[in-house]
């Protein structure tokens, strides 16, 4: 019985369009914040509520027809919102960001993922990825997981507080009730099939971020006040 999770997300928060002198395109202050929030959430401690995963993608900083307030983009520009949303994770657990997928690799993407899958290289591991928001369904599907398996047709445009779990299991039981005597040889052993196959379950999660509560943890609202804020920065991955 082997068991693998792929978790997918749209990137950081964005509000305003915050483009530098360049023309590249990142997360907003409070983007910032939330992919230092979710490091916070994968580890291998116990409490962690997710376990830290194995593999990090983040969509190709550079990708065609991207952007801006509705307007194509500049073709010599780059977007590192999703890259910028698992820095602080990718730092805290010392992986790099595998960035080598743009819009239109899905089809490669799964396959490599699929691949390994199947070989059994990912038994009881992670994968985190970060993709665009209207192309999350399509990447889904591709990964087998459409509304059969539990994954929405479309990715809430407006929801940057959830993400999408992809488990697949290998062989799993087919009850977990006591199973009767005249009916186990037809099912095979423990209820399990006799044509072992891989099962997909989807999920949508909410990652539960607040701003406020995050920064009050990281010390930005003391009692009587403060002058300086952001002390969330200064954890790159670190919980807080």
């Amino acid at each position: 019985l082997c068991e693998t999770t792929i978790f997918i997300l749209r990137h950081c928060m964005k509000s305003g369009y915050v483009v530098d002198e360049n023309g590249d395109q990142h997360c907003s202050y409070v983007g910032f914040e939330f992919a230092q929030y979710l490091s916070t959430l994968f580890g291998d401690d116990k409490l962690d509520r997710w376990p830290s995963p194995d593999r990090l993608y983040a969509l190709s900083i550079k990708r065609p027809n991207d952007r801006v307030g509705g307007l194509l983009s500049s073709s010599a520009s780059f977007n590192y919102r999703q890259h910028e949303t698992l820095r602080p994770t990718s730092i805290k657990l010392g992986l790099d960001i595998n960035g080598d997928y743009t819009i239109g690799d899905e089809d490669n993407l799964a396959a490599n993922i699929f691949h390994d899958i199947s070989m059994g290289q990912m038994c009881g591991k992670l994968i985190l990825i970060s993709w665009r928001q209207p192309d999350i369904p399509a990447l889904a599907r591709k990964l087998g997981c459409g509304p059969y398996e539990g994954c929405p047709t479309l990715y809430n445009p407006g929801a940057f507080d959830e993400a999408w779990q992809i488990k697949y299991v290998y062989d799993p039981p087919k009850t977990l009730a006591p199973e009767r005597d005249d009916v186990s040889a037809e099912r095979g052993k423990g209820g399990f099939s006799k044509h072992p196959k891989w099962t997909v379950f989807g999920n949508v999660v909410n990652l539960n971020f607040d701003p406020l509560s995050f920064s009050k943890k990281a010390g930005d609202y003391p009692p009587g006040g403060s002058h300086v804020g952001g002390r969330w920065i200064d954890f790159a991955g670190e919980e807080v």
